[in-house]
C-alpha cells in the first residue's frame, strides 16, 4: 500500500482470506483472471461461516 503499516494489514487480510478460498473446490478449479474474480465478488458467494468477499478485504460499498 502506502506505508509499511498499510502492506501489513493488507497481508494480513490476504493471509486471512486465501485460506477460505481455497478450501472452495470450485475457486480452486476455476480460471485465473476476470471470471474468478467475478465469482469471488458474487454477493451470493458465502465461506461456510456466512462470510462475503467484502469480509476479508475489508471493502464495503
Amino acid at each position: 500500500m502506502f506505508s509499511l503499516e498499510g502492506d501489513r494489514a493488507v497481508s494480513s487480510i490476504v493471509e486471512n482470506f486465501l485460506p477460505a478460498a481455497n478450501s472452495c473446490t470450485e475457486i480452486v478449479n476455476m480460471p485465473l483472471g476476470q471470471t474468478r474474480l467475478n465469482f469471488l465478488q458474487n454477493a451470493e458467494i458465502v465461506t461456510a461461516n456466512g462470510y462475503e468477499y467484502d469480509y476479508f478485504m475489508r471493502h464495503t460499498n
